[in-house]
């Protein structure tokens, strides 16, 4: 690749001839970067399954497109003062950083987090730099929860992140991404993404030269910068002004935008309802799915696959010694199976795919169950260089599944079809949501699970029975409505009545377990939260209802002398039956018993916390809670 660097006396010098010939000797390599741009984004865009993107474009800058912008640029002492401000020379690339460019437009606000993670987290992408351009709207509630959601995010990745408001109501997000590392060269795909001969494929050093800008929007703003670009850019580069000046013309700019922004206001009111809709059930084959290590094993040798139980194994006794033989593994497969099964990065061969998602299970599940410190071990162990956490890698895991759910030429392969109906890798990435906070996405993946009916394609074994039961499934949902109602500051009431809702069916479901101690666990579990979640929708509101209460209490009364005892609950520090059994001896006039199981409870979720047992805040918020109902407002 020939490189082109200039201070800024060159920029001003250089002739147009000079530029025109860098760029002819870079197009071969630009196309290269181009296809794979367009290759990864086809990927991403099946792998949404036509629910997020509606659409996107890419395009290299034509040659006469490149020279223009350089002699517009050279020619505005302003635009050159803020290129030169941190450099005395620069690269071209630097200087006209959009040669290459996408486009990803979105159907809705919410998501635009999923391609921004896209860029950030995935190999072989990063993001260097962040543009926003969003008028400044009415702080409603939904909008201004949108926004804060998607800001907080941008500042993970880029600190000093702020949005521009341009006069003429312009709206997106320009990110400046860049392929690096090694997932990013072209490997054994190479012939795919001709120049002019095998020679000028671009190496991996010469495709991470070129920083791509790629813009992402929702529907409706792509509608409004489609009509400002026709009547304020085009006429502005014409004109050679910075802007339309008239007053008149940019008030009936801001009138039209708002039209638009009443749409999409509109359409993030039924948002959330529309999360429950837009995955289209799966016919899934009806010969039963398998455990989650099998299928995956049979791409491997007996001594591969028992190398890997042993793994698994090991991961919840010495996690570290485990991870270090797993990265041993990994580079014995790279020269075994000529594979890298610890990078992220997409497989279309789905035996591939099989022995690298058994990989990314067993290094999300470590990942899920350690603290901070082993996190990073683990990250330095492995020498990962990209962003990585437990949700990212459960998200990559059910995003690539889906595409062969989803993929036509698949269809009929039975045992990809069984891969990929493995409710345990939901449960677990749901459980990866709850631990970052993210209690609706949580319920979101957990329901999922229920209506494709992934219980009844997969076989009730011993290990799995129980947690992967209807009941349990259901108990978790209930539990995290409520988490999401304590986090809104117990505002949220639609979340309380989920959560009963939810709990209160686990409660009148019936289902055989094989172990009759573990199924009098989950009942207990079930019972103990549901008095609880009644006390809290009833009891602890503004208007409390004491007949509905004690209604249900009452209904439940039988449950609860046959499974909370207090005495046994009270050697086993199990919080939510202390909770429950607290609210019941209440129920009955025990005042003074109730107060002081409570407080019993309030002492142990504390020390819980301080020791690390307990990460979630929201365990000691609902027991404060009841402790300080029933040491104040007793007056029931």
């Amino acid at each position: 690749m020939s490189e082109l660097r200039l201070d800024r006396n060159g920029l001003e010098a250089i002739s147009k001839d000079d530029l025109r010939k860098w760029y002819k000797s870079n197009r071969s390599k630009l196309e290269a970067i181009y296809i794979k741009l367009n290759n990864d984004l086809t990927w991403y865009s099946k792998q949404t399954g036509d629910y997020l993107v509606a659409f996107y474009q890419t395009r290299i800058k034509s040659q006469e497109s490149f020279v223009d912008k350089v002699d517009r640029i050279r020619n505005n002492k302003k635009s050159l003062d803020e290129i030169y401000k941190t450099s005395t020379i620069l690269t071209i690339q630097q200087i006209i950083y959009d040669l290459i460019g996408a486009r990803l437009v979105m159907y809705f606000f919410n998501d635009l987090i999923d391609a921004i993670n896209y860029f950030s987290d995935y190999a072989p992408f990063t993001i260097e730099k962040i543009k926003g351009y969003m008028i400044k709207s009415p702080d409603t509630p939904m909008m201004g929860r949108d926004k804060k959601n998607i800001t907080k995010r941008l500042k993970e990745i880029e600190p000093k992140f702020k949005w521009d408001s341009p006069p003429t109501s312009y709206e997106s997000l320009h990110l400046l991404v860049r392929y690096q590392g090694p997932d990013a060269s072209f490997g054994e795909h190479a012939e795919q993404y001709p120049g002019e001969g095998k020679t000028d494929v671009a190496t991996e050093s010469e495709l991470g030269s070129f920083p791509i800008e790629i813009q992402l929007r929702t529907i409706m703003q792509h509608t409004w910068a489609q009509i400002e670009h026709k009547m304020n850019y085009s006429l502005r580069k014409a004109k050679k002004k910075e802007a339309i000046e008239n007053a008149p013309f940019l008030e009936e700019f801001h009138c039209q935008k708002a039209l638009l922004n009443a749409v999409e206001y509109h359409q993030r009111i039924i948002y959330d309802e529309f999360l429950d809709l837009r995955r289209t059930p799966i016919a899934l084959s009806n010969t039963g799915s398998i455990a989650i290590e099998s299928l995956e094993l049979e791409c491997y040798n007996d001594d591969d696959r028992q190398t890997l139980s042993d793994i698994n194994y090991k991961l919840n006794t010495d996690t570290i010694d485990a991870i270090k033989k797993l990265k041993q593994f990994s580079e014995y497969a790279m020269e075994k199976y000529g594979q890298d099964i610890l990078s992220i990065i997409y497989e279309i061969d789905p035996i591939k795919w099989r022995r690298k998602r058994l990989v990314m299970t067993l290094l999300a599940y470590a990942l899920l169950n350690s603290d901070t410190k082993t996190q990073q071990s683990i990250i330095n162990i492995l020498n990962i260089r990209t962003k990585i956490s437990d949700m990212l890698l459960y998200e990559f895991i059910r995003r690539v599944d889906q595409y062969f759910r989803r993929h036509t030429n698949f269809k009929d392969d039975k045992n990809l079809h069984t891969i990929v109906s493995d409710p345990l890798v939901f449960y677990r990435h749901a459980g990866a949501c709850i631990k970052h906070g993210d209690f609706k996405r949580g319920i979101y993946i957990l329901e999922e699970v229920i209506k494709n009916n992934y219980l009844e394609l997969y076989p009730q074994y011993v290990s799995y029975e129980n947690m992967l039961s209807e009941v349990h499934i259901y108990r978790r949902i209930g539990e995290y409505y409520f988490f999401s109602y304590l986090k809104s500051g117990s505002s949220n009431l639609d979340d309380l009545i989920n959560a009963c809702a939810n709990m209160d069916y686990a409660h009148t479901l019936r289902y055989n377990f094989s172990d009759g101690e573990l199924e009098k666990t989950e009942r207990s579990k079930i019972l103990a939260n549901l008095v609880v979640y009644y006390f809290s929708r009833y009891i602890l509101q503004r208007n409390p209802n004491y007949d509905a209460f004690h209604r249900e209490i009452e209904l439940l009364s039988n449950d609860i002398e046959k499974l909370l005892d207090l005495s046994e609950i009270n050697d086993k520090g199990k919080v939510h039956a202390m909770e429950a059994m607290s609210i019941y001896l209440y129920f009955k006039g025990d005042i003074k018993a109730a107060r002081k199981t409570i407080s019993e409870c309030l002492k142990l979720i504390e020390a819980k916390i301080r020791d690390h047992r307990v990460k979630n805040p929201l365990f000691v918020k609902m027991t404060q809670n009841i402790y300080d109902y029933f040491h104040g407002s007793m007056n029931g």
